[in-house]
């Protein structure tokens, strides 16, 4: 991949994450999530640390996707595993909100051309 690759992706990341950040702090329990993150080498003991460290578990998702937003995109992917794997449904609503990422960036590209 090359660095305007992970620069574009990144983008699409950030933006994804921000747009589901509401919906995922009040749904999601990292507990399963940030054990198999660290397990996929994802989050370091520290991160874990870090994002235990807040009592309240939409504090918590909200300090994971701050990380995973600076992260290299493969984090991202193994995140959306995780929350496939956990959540299915909440993976549904972020694929969809990616799709809609995905959808203007084609238009935008097209009209640009």
């Amino acid at each position: 991949m090359s660095l305007l690759q992970i620069e574009f992706r990144r983008k699409q990341i950030t933006y994804v994450l921000d747009s589901a950040t509401e919906n995922l702090c009040n749904n999601l329990d990292p507990a399963n999530i940030l054990q198999r993150l660290k397990t996929r080498r994802v989050l370091t003991g520290d991160d874990v640390l870090e994002i235990t460290s807040f009592p309240r578990c939409d504090n918590q998702v909200d300090r994971l996707l701050e990380i995973l937003k600076r992260s290299h995109p493969e984090s991202y992917d193994e995140f959306m595993a995780a929350l496939f794997e956990f959540r299915s449904d909440l993976y549904d609503d972020v694929k969809a909100i990616e799709s809609a990422y995905s959808g203007k960036t084609f238009k935008l590209q097209y009209l640009q051309s």
